[in-house]
């Protein structure tokens, strides 16, 4: 599928192959959690706790409305936003890409 049939699928809430619906979540990376606890939510380190995970909903979720972007942009940006980020140059060397 093309890549504006991917986005007309995603606007009308079905995923890309058109046969599932698209569902907006967060992604509970390392660097989510760690930006979590920095924003100063209080979940565990490995939050794996019913309790957690609705503390992160609710956050991500108040950072969506805030923002109006999707629930796994505010996870990309919020993981992006702490922790060791790498130049182009170096995830290519540190992921094999050198030729």
């Amino acid at each position: 599928m093309s890549v504006a049939g991917v986005s007309r699928a995603r606007s009308r809430g079905m995923s890309p192959s058109g046969r599932e619906p698209w569902r907006d979540s967060w992604i509970a990376s390392r660097d989510l959690v760690l930006c979590l606890r920095d924003a100063g939510v209080e979940i565990a380190e490995t939050p794996t706790s019913r309790r957690d995970r609705q503390k992160i909903q609710q956050q991500v979720n108040a950072w969506a409305k805030e923002s109006g972007l999707p629930l796994v942009h505010i996870s990309r940006i919020c993981a992006m936003s702490i922790g060791e980020n790498y130049d182009a140059e170096t995830l290519q060397r540190i992921m094999g890409g050198e030729e």
